[in-house]
């Protein structure tokens, strides 16, 4: 077979989750899992075809560049009509329009079985069931595949820098307390308002993510305070800036939040972005990446348990982490630790 242009050699990665979960929550962290389980297949395909994503769900690509990728605009009003669109090669220079070939679950078997893949067509598209992008990766760690996020850069000098002047030497806590926590009203007592009457903030009982105190957390800040006097804490939280800026005033002068990475750019960098709208999607987008790769950079992380925001960044760099809901004892030996060994990548 003769091979297309390099222009023409494609893998679509498209949206699994028709735009994310709400408004306010549209899936950074899986979507990353998502396209680094593209990206194991690919490089494991040889790596000749370029990793095509859809402009319309992937606003942080404003700030950072996935590797081998590169992205299209082409989009319908309609959701469903979009992931069928999105199966569809639209070439204008020869007027035509073709179904792509599937990357899916039996092609993903016989690589989870072989540990390769054979991609000869010049262009497909990928829809595989979520529960492969973990078996992906693990069979990539096997074959000694290091993740493509590892390779993710962020665009502008002033946001790397800017993220580097507040995570350096900082504990990174992830506080998940938006959407998908069941908040009991003891719980919504200690927080403004604004998160009771949100209804994405609302969810059932029996969810798997428990909201845990700002005790909790405040007590164990103290303690690592006791035992490194200069330490600072940056604060990863999944709700609007001023929902949680109370905490400041719990310890203060230690904590810092996406806000303080904020202040430290060009205001013509952020003129686009609506801070305290819930569904601007580019105030979503730019906080991402900056509690991402502030997490990602800081010495020690005291994450949120079932998170899959903790996968993504762990895929980024490989920090010592514990989660909030472990022993005292033993986070604070990790966090000890961690301290010694402790390096950054910005």
């Amino acid at each position: 077979m003769v091979k297309n242009s390099v222009e023409r050699r494609y893998l679509r990665v498209l949206e699994p989750w028709k735009g994310g979960h709400t408004p306010a929550d549209t899936g950074f962290g899986n979507r990353l899992l998502h396209f680094d389980a593209c990206y194991m297949l690919y490089m494991v395909s040889g790596a000749e075809h370029f990793l095509e994503l859809e402009t319309r769900y992937w606003n942080e690509l404003k700030y950072i560049d996935l590797p081998g990728a590169r992205h299209i605009d082409i989009r319908h009003h309609l959701e469903d009509a979009q992931q069928w669109l999105g199966t569809f090669d639209l070439d204008h220079n020869n007027d035509t329009i073709t179904k792509l070939p599937r990357i899916g679950n039996e092609e993903v078997e016989k690589f989870l079985k072989t540990g390769t893949i054979d991609l000869p067509e010049p262009r497909y598209y990928f829809k595989f069931d979520w529960d492969y992008v973990a078996k992906i990766l693990e069979k990539a760690k096997e074959l000694k595949i290091p993740s493509g996020l590892k390779r993710v850069k962020i665009r502008s000098p002033y946001l790397r820098k800017a993220i580097s002047h507040v995570a350096v030497n900082a504990v990174g806590i992830h506080m998940r307390r938006g959407n998908g926590v069941w908040k009991s009203k003891k719980d919504y007592a200690e927080l403004p308002p604004s998160v009771k009457d949100n209804e994405d903030y609302n969810a059932l009982p029996d969810t798997i993510y428990k909201y845990w105190s700002d005790d909790k957390y405040i007590s164990l800040m103290k303690e690592m305070v006791e035992i490194h006097p200069e330490q600072k804490f940056y604060i990863s939280c999944d709700l609007l800036d001023e929902e949680y800026e109370y905490l400041r005033n719990k310890f203060p002068g230690k904590i810092y939040t996406r806000k303080d990475v904020v202040s430290l750019l060009p205001k013509n960098f952020i003129e686009d972005v609506k801070f305290n709208t819930v569904t601007d999607l580019n105030r979503v987008a730019i906080e991402s990446v900056i509690d991402m790769y502030t997490l990602a950079n800081s010495s020690f992380i005291l994450g949120s348990p079932h998170s899959t925001w903790l996968d993504s960044i762990l895929r980024v760099k490989n920090v010592s982490f514990n989660f909030i809901s472990q022993a005292k004892d033993e986070i604070l030996k990790n966090y000890i630790q961690a301290k010694e060994t402790y390096t950054t990548i910005i």
